[in-house]
């Protein structure tokens, strides 16, 4: 049996760049596995997926990334929540947010079932996060609990990044290289197998034939190895999520005191949903829609709408997404990563976090020899259940909305496919709150995750809630005062995001 000595990763931009630093970290250090990326000069990367997940910090500090030099370096501003504009019910605003944090607890009781508790028996509360945690405020108040700490990928809360991807792929690519990552600018024109279907080698362009063990594809939605040459079946989502198309309009900021929020805003519109994000040196926006209900035009007309002046003159990027995953992201001596191994709408940042995730499982299983079926079976079967448990989550945020004010709306409320696990889910909360032992333990998504999804959609607190409403009402009120002077203390000893990053 033959060792794996050597890799080629095909494709830079995010993935590429992300699986060449982490690999380089972990495999070549130790077992002296060379790895090599061919990027193509012809190539552009698609450049969004600027918002990301608590996880991300964990990536950065194991391929020992200083986090000052990383938030210069890819013009990044700390992300703490993401906040749902209208997507209960189309009104002047309505907003909830989804923040990087667990509902805390009292007296051993999470606070949550206080809140339920108030709610079912029809006293007044705060909205359903602002109520159980910190981060709503914070964010609310532009401050984030980063600016007091001194060391890395350190705070109080959890908290995340909005980042330039094209700059953190040029990031990762000048660290990569001098760790002893070999760059080879070129573009693939062929890939060779044996008699097997094993890769055994790609050509390129100018510089030839290029021979490894092991490849992994980072090519895109174009899944050169991965489709093209292996045949592997992509398993498609739009039935569930049909959003599958995107504008995107980058615009600058219109006065110099303007500054971004430490939270990515989510907008529902008329076909989809509108993101911004704001970066330290400008601001990524992007209307994510399906094509059977808009065509490009109208969403970008939408779009800049909803920008205002801000968008005048300034070019959209347009893009069609395809929404789903791959039956095997491990096929025969290819592994196939980021976009060519599937994608969810970035509804919840999961773009770079399956990249990340993918990575790590795949050095989870890594194999020393060429004779791996066991370890490949069980990695696919992993990153699947992972994907499909992700799409349920995403899917939870539209089949609950009680809009129905035009054909988009009415088809995810009436229409679209729910999943067997996401009904049962669902019914399950009729009666308590999410809870650990309801999902699935290899899930990405957690219960306090779903209980601020389906707090903002009006759907956490029913009155089946038995438990909750035997919680005497003097008590709830008492948690959740405290629960209020909590917040105010953490504002008040909070730094303002602004001067954490301008700091920096």
């Amino acid at each position: 049996m033959k060792k794996i000595k050597s890799i080629i990763i095909v494709g830079g931009g995010s993935s590429g760049w992300m699986a060449a630093s982490y690999l380089n970290k972990v495999l070549m250090a130790e077992s002296g596995i060379s790895i090599t990326v061919i990027e193509s000069p012809d190539i552009e990367t698609i450049g969004v997926g600027e918002a990301t997940v608590p996880t991300i910090r964990n990536f950065f500090q194991k391929i020992g990334l200083p986090e000052k030099e990383l938030i210069r370096e890819t013009n990044a501003t700390i992300k703490s929540a993401i906040k749902f504009v209208d997507w209960f019910d189309r009104g002047e605003g309505d907003s909830y947010y989804h923040p990087f944090e667990a509902p805390l607890y009292s007296d051993g009781i999470e606070v949550s079932a206080h809140w339920a508790a108030e709610k079912i028996k029809g006293n007044t509360v705060e909205k359903f996060a602002n109520a159980t945690g910190v981060i709503p405020d914070l964010c609310d108040a532009q401050k984030v609990t980063n600016a007091s700490q001194a060391k890395d990928y350190s705070a109080n809360t959890l908290y995340a990044y909005h980042l330039d991807a094209v700059l953190m792929a040029s990031y990762l690519r000048k660290k990569s290289i001098e760790r002893g990552v070999v760059r080879v600018e070129d573009t693939v024109t062929a890939v060779n197998q044996n008699d097997r279907g094993e890769i055994t080698s790609v050509n390129t362009a100018n510089a030839g034939e290029h021979t490894a063990d092991f490849f992994i594809d980072c090519t895109g939605f174009s899944s050169l190895l991965i489709e093209k040459t292996l045949k592997e079946k992509f398993i498609s989502y739009e039935d569930e999520l049909p959003c599958n198309s995107a504008v995107a309009i980058q615009t600058p900021y219109t006065d110099e005191s303007s500054f971004p929020p430490p939270f990515t805003t989510a907008t529902a519109k008329s076909a989809g949903w509108i993101w911004e994000i704001g970066l330290s040196s400008r601001k990524g926006n992007g209307y994510v829609f399906s094509d059977k209900f808009q065509s490009f035009d109208q969403a970008e007309s939408e779009l800049r709408q909803h920008l205002g002046e801000s968008a005048n003159g300034l070019t959209a990027k347009k893009l069609k997404m395809r929404v789903g995953r791959r039956e095997n992201s491990w096929s025969k001596n290819c592994l196939a990563v980021g976009l060519s191994s599937g994608f969810l709408e970035p509804l919840e940042s999961t773009g770079l976090q399956f990249i990340q995730v993918a990575l790590e499982l795949f050095v989870d299983y890594f194999p020393s020899v060429n004779n791996y079926a066991a370890l490949q079976k069980q990695f696919n079967q992993v990153l699947a259940a992972k994907y499909e448990d992700s799409k349920d989550f995403i899917v939870a945020h539209y089949c609950l909305t009680a809009r129905e004010d035009t054909d988009f709306w009415r088809h995810m409320k009436h229409e679209s496919k729910i999943s067997d696990s996401l009904q049962h889910q669902l019914a399950l909360w009729k009666h308590k709150l999410p809870s650990h032992s309801d999902l699935k333990e290899i899930g990405l998504f957690s219960a306090p995750n779903y209980m601020y999804i389906l707090a903002g959609l009006n759907s956490l607190a029913h009155e089946t809630l038995s438990k909750e409403s035997d919680i005497p009402s003097q008590r709830s009120k008492q948690v959740l005062q405290q629960m209020q002077k909590i917040r105010q203390g953490a504002v008040k000893v909070s730094g303002s995001h602004q001067s954490y990053i301008k700091g920096i």
